[in-house]
């Protein structure tokens, strides 16, 4: 799977999971993911500032790329790191409980995707 990829479906996770300790039932894969990520960041303010944005906004897509960007370009530098991150993707497609938007956006072949959009309830217009 291409790192870019691999960096958005990342990023989704770590969304869907600050989504779900906010009310719904977050995935327990994912909780396990940002552990591993905070610890492996711990001192990068750069990447620490794009996972409180994230964390006080999971529904903010600019932050969820910004944190996919940083993944993506540490993924690159580092192959054990693209490996895990590349095995925790392969974790939330193979469970059930995963967030749809990682299941899905994965599944996506040779496909140029700007953007990914998980709509659960829309009341009104949706326009994109």
């Amino acid at each position: 799977m291409e790192i870019a990829t691999l960096a958005m479906a990342s990023a989704t996770i770590i969304a869907q999971g600050f989504l779900g300790e906010a009310g719904k039932n977050a995935w327990d894969g994912g909780r396990r993911f940002l552990t591993v990520i905070r610890g492996r960041f711990r001192g990068n303010g750069e990447v620490s500032t794009a996972l409180a944005r994230v964390e006080e906004d999971p529904t903010n897509s600019e932050a969820v790329d910004t944190l996919a960007l940083l993944l993506a370009s540490a993924a690159e530098r580092d192959a054990q790191f693209r490996d895990f991150i590349a095995e925790a993707v392969a974790e939330a497609r193979r469970d059930g409980s995963a967030p749809q938007a990682v299941r899905n956006y994965s599944d996506f072949r040779n496909a140029s995707i700007g953007k990914v959009v998980n709509v659960d309830t829309v009341n009104g217009n949706l326009n994109f």
